[in-house]
């Protein structure tokens, strides 16, 4: 579950997005791209994506989430940031989760 992956991993960024969705689909090559970067740093931060198509409803309710994509970064156990993109993901770069990621790993 979400929730265990967080408790295992207090320091970690997760995108929640669903197979299909033209939004998630841009943004998923970024995700991707930064989690590639970061791997050589294992124990820093860790990278979850997550299908919200499997549990919709109880994954947006959880979370506190209304559209896919959808950026969380954990912050030893705890929610600092949340990034919604739906249509205006065009604007997102690599830098801008790089960002994040580095203000959570202080």
């Amino acid at each position: 579950s979400v929730n265990r992956f967080i408790q295992e991993h207090p320091r970690s960024v997760i995108l929640f997005q669903r197979n299909g969705c033209p939004y998630c689909a841009h943004v998923r090559p970024l995700f991707d791209a930064v989690q590639e970067k970061y791997a050589d740093r294992a124990g820093m931060v860790s990278f979850l994506s997550v299908d919200v198509i499997a549990d919709p409803y109880n994954l947006k309710e959880a979370f506190n989430f209304a559209t896919v994509p959808t950026f969380i970064y954990i912050k030893d156990g705890i929610e600092q940031t949340q990034l919604r993109h739906g249509s205006d993901n065009k604007r997102l770069k690599q830098s801008d989760i790089e960002k994040r990621i580095e203000a959570i790993c202080v």
